[in-house]
């Protein structure tokens, strides 16, 4: 999730790269100004969810 406005989140797919000592690259999908949600994802998700009747990585490959 990447805030857009005040109070406005999007959900992101991104593409991961390498993992090192608890870092994880993001190879894509992100831009170098997106403000990055780091706490409370699992809250966005679920307001998506309610307002959305779905998953927003329903049928995504991961």
């Amino acid at each position: 999730w990447v805030q857009k406005a005040k109070d406005t989140y999007q959900f992101k797919m991104v593409t991961l790269g390498a993992e090192n000592q608890g870092w994880v690259e993001i190879k894509s999908g992100l831009q170098k100004e997106d403000i990055v949600v780091i706490s409370g994802a699992y809250l966005l998700n679920s307001e998506y969810i309610f307002k959305n009747g779905a998953n927003p990585m329903a049928g995504m490959k991961m």
